[in-house]
């Protein structure tokens, strides 16, 4: 049985003044969870920025557990 690679990382989003702490967290290259935002630019922020550095995907919900 081969072990889940998980990573947590913590993004400062830029999308408005409030500079919020994102956390997203990425299980096998895939982000499945991102908390911390207090509006739906910092979610869509660190999404993005994750996607786009680390070259991974979003889940989606339907195929969330």
């Amino acid at each position: 049985m081969q072990k889940s690679l998980k990573k947590e990382k913590i993004i400062t989003c830029q999308g408005c003044e409030s500079c919020c702490e994102v956390y997203v967290i990425i299980e096998d290259g895939v982000i499945t969870s991102v908390d911390g935002n207090n509006c739906p630019t910092g979610a869509e922020f660190a999404t993005s920025h994750c996607k786009r550095i680390y070259n991974l995907k979003k889940q989606d919900s339907t195929n969330a557990q």
